[in-house]
């Protein structure tokens, strides 16, 4: 995995490596108002015997300059049916604190995987303004990675999609994404999170959900 950084006159950096990924990976990328930069990548052997279990790495930086790979998580199963590719979705605050969501493989479940959402086990994980990405959040067991939004003060908000329809939970202080709130029973397009004048909101399709945080 290689990242480049632009700097504000458009002046392209050399390449600098950030870390080890495998057949098939997906990448998500950040940087803040406070001059922080995240790449993360979720990568699996995609071979025909496939061998490697799907590993999350995250990679952070500061004016241009990148520190060592972490691996954020690591798939427990090894499932030949399922997807090689599963989406990874990063937000960063505009102090730098950083929120990824991800899906890992389950168990072996080629008959009854839905095609509409994959069935992974959908994870999440913070890191603060000033630190490495803390210890995984599970927040389904069946489910597809949607989107996150996170604010500078630590509140976040994360949405994925089930075959029932479209999930989210929001996370206040010490709460840790303990709620799961259902934002629609109906099946979607790939929804996004964001807050506005500090408020929750979840968009899909032509459509959008909002609430207050309490």
């Amino acid at each position: 995995m290689r990242a480049v950084t632009v700097s504000a006159s458009d002046v392209v950096s050399e390449p600098v490596t950030l870390g080890l990924a495998s057949e098939v990976t997906q990448v998500a990328a950040e940087s803040s108002r406070s001059g922080r930069t995240v790449v993360a990548w979720t990568t699996i052997d995609a071979g025909e015997e496939r061998n490697e279990r799907r590993r999350i790495y995250a990679v952070i930086g500061h004016d241009g300059r990148f520190g060592r790979p972490q691996l954020v998580d690591r798939a427990r199963h090894l499932n030949i049916a399922g997807s090689t590719t599963v989406p990874i979705r990063l937000d960063l605050a505009p102090n730098g604190r950083a929120l990824l969501l991800w899906g890992v493989d389950r168990p072996d479940t080629d008959d009854t995987i839905d095609p509409f959402t994959e069935d992974y086990l959908v994870r999440v994980a913070e890191a603060s303004p000033h630190g490495r990405f803390g210890t995984p959040a599970q927040l389904t067991t069946n489910g597809c990675p949607g989107d996150v939004a996170v604010q500078s003060d630590g509140t976040a908000l994360a949405v994925w999609r089930t075959s029932d329809g479209l999930r989210a939970s929001v996370h206040e202080a010490a709460r840790r994404f303990r709620t799961h709130e259902v934002v629609t029973d109906k099946r979607v397009g790939e929804p996004g999170a964001l807050f506005r004048n500090s408020h929750p909101r979840v968009e899909w399709g032509t459509g959008f959900s909002e609430r207050e945080a309490p």
